[in-house]
């Protein structure tokens, strides 16, 4: 009995960036150095796959 390997294109299956933002975004100014900041993920249709995480980027000049 032979096994047979069926070659696919591995970058179809690696997931990209969502197309859309997260939905209502909200900051809660807990102190003068903390905030808590809550979010949705984007709409289903503009996932693309599994969301693993998020980055918040604070500009040097509101610190």
């Amino acid at each position: 009995m032979s096994t047979h390997f069926h070659r696919f294109d591995l970058q179809s299956l690696q997931e990209i960036a969502p197309a859309g933002p997260p939905q209502d975004v909200s900051v809660h100014l807990v102190n003068l150095t903390r905030a808590v900041v809550t979010w949705r993920p984007p709409e289903a249709d503009l996932q693309h796959g599994h969301i693993t995480g998020y980055q918040i980027l604070i500009p040097r000049d509101i610190r």
